[in-house]
């Protein structure tokens, strides 16, 4: 049989730093191979570079539906794209067109490589979306009116829409709440026969759901293979089996916090938020004193995202208000607030180094020297437990883990030494290890600091590790 992939002796450096090591790998059509191991082993790099998205030399040899591929640059696949080859990634909506609805998204794709009319496009992109689970009042919907499993299924469509040979997965369900997870797994299973898939992912139940082979990952290099089945029940390799044990392990990561008696810096007072006329949320109120830890979880869609943003100040309250300590309405008057990304990636300019991202709150809003500047952002590394060494504060964000990047993102949100910082899904596309010890360095960083720690997730366990009880997001209200 001749492969659809087939990766020899593949090296990829970026910005210095080696990435991919010897990788060997073969895809028949119609297997599906699942890439798992630590955060920064170089999992989403691979499924980067298969999908012609690291613009590097490619060492070794990648050869893709018969034709060599001697970079990996979008230009290079560009003529397999759609019809041998798709991705979905952990992106989510940063991959759609904000200023598109779901339908156009699905029309222009069918123009793009059909060369049909709108009129003859249109209904069979409606036809595309029902099949894919995407009723018809979401087909008007810009992406920020989605939820994130609406959005991914709107992904899953547009990947498929032309029968691609070998469909890229990295990370389809790491944002996604218990929910939409299920739904969107349920429409991975029933992926064609022979669709030949590349699974990247930490989720080891989606794993054992679609995949009939595993390739185990560490620092860039494969350091196991087999099939699902052999790996699951008799994993060789030290760094599988703890893979294993910590994806079913229950690990406490620190003491509970007990919340303060102090007067709070931030109140809310039944906050509310319509989007085209339907309540997303109403009567949501809550206090944050210093030293506080608020969890708020809540199925996809509910607005978790958009609460996080308007207590934040990002977005303008429509109902209620958000005053502090002061008595003024959260601004320039009132605390300090920072609020971190539930997508890395997207929150950091991908053309600057680390330093340069972590520094870009102190030059916009301090008077601090370039000298002054460089030694926080030092001090703010070494607290997120980060190098500060040049070699990485000049690295570019495409070239860190998840794992990596999300402590950047809250060194940044770190250092105007906010009194409030709001983590919306700080740990949804980590692994389980990655995970908790980003969630052990917030508990240290706010024992420290005693900054207000709001969180929102879908993930439950993100309570109990942080040592606090959630309130759920409901259309009417937080409920505990």
């Amino acid at each position: 049989m001749t492969a659809l992939l087939k990766l020899d002796g593949v090296s990829l450096t970026l910005d210095g730093q080696a990435q991919l090591r010897d990788i060997n790998l073969t895809l028949n059509p119609g297997e599906r191979l699942a890439v798992i191991g630590p955060s920064g082993a170089g999992k989403s790099t691979l499924a980067r570079l298969v999908s012609g998205l690291c613009d590097a030399p490619v060492q070794g040899h990648v050869q893709l539906d018969g034709m060599a591929i001697r970079t990996s640059s979008s230009a290079n696949l560009a003529p397999l794209r759609g019809r041998i080859i798709a991705r979905v990634s952990q992106g989510l909506a940063d991959n759609l067109n904000p200023q598109m609805t779901v339908l156009a998204h699905i029309i222009e794709s069918l123009q793009v490589h059909t060369g049909q009319s709108y009129s003859t496009c249109q209904p069979l992109a409606c036809a595309a979306l029902l099949r894919g689970n995407v009723p018809e009042s979401l087909h008007t919907r810009r992406p920020r009116m989605l939820s994130g499993g609406e959005t991914q299924r709107v992904l899953i469509v547009l990947a498929m829409l032309h029968h691609p040979k070998l469909l890229v997965l990295d990370e389809p369900t790491a944002a996604l709440d218990v929910h939409a997870k299920s739904e969107v797994v349920k429409r991975l299973a029933r992926l064609p026969k022979a669709t030949t898939v590349l699974l990247v992912t930490h989720d080891l139940s989606l794993v054992q759901t679609i995949a009939d082979r595993v390739a185990v990952m560490d620092r860039g290099r494969i350091i196991e293979h087999g099939a699902m089945s052999d790996l699951f029940t008799a994993p060789q390799h030290r760094v599988t089996q703890r893979l294993l044990r910590r994806a079913t392990g229950k690990e406490v990561v620190s003491q509970p916090l007990q919340q303060t008696q102090d007067r709070p810096i931030l109140r809310a007072r039944n906050l509310g938020f319509r989007i085209e006329g339907r309540h997303v949320f109403q009567h949501v109120s809550l206090d944050l004193a210093p030293g506080d830890t608020r969890v708020i979880q809540g199925d996809s869609g509910v607005g978790k995202t958009t609460l996080a943003r308007l207590i934040a100040g990002w977005q303008a309250v429509q109902h209620g208000q958000i005053t502090s300590n002061q008595g003024a309405e959260t601004s320039a008057n009132g605390p300090t607030v920072a609020l971190i990304s539930q997508h890395p990636y997207a929150a950091c300019a991908p053309h600057l180094s680390i330093a340069s991202i972590i520094a870009e709150p102190l030059r916009l809003q301090t008077s601090m020297t370039p000298r002054e500047r460089a030694a926080r952002v030092n001090e703010l590394l070494a607290s997120v437990q980060l190098p500060h060494d040049r070699q990485f504060t000049q690295r570019r964000p495409d070239t860190l883990s998840g794992g990596e990047l999300q402590r950047v993102v809250i060194a940044r949100a770190l250092a105007l030494a906010p009194q409030v910082l709001i983590a919306d899904e700080p740990t949804s596309a980590l692994d389980t290890h990655t995970r908790n010890a980003v969630l052990e360095m917030l508990t240290t960083l706010q024992q420290r600091d005693q900054f207000a720690l709001l969180v929102f997730t879908h993930d439950p366990d993100v309570a109990r590790l942080l040592g606090t009880q959630a309130a759920t997001l409901t259309p009417t209200g937080l409920r505990m």
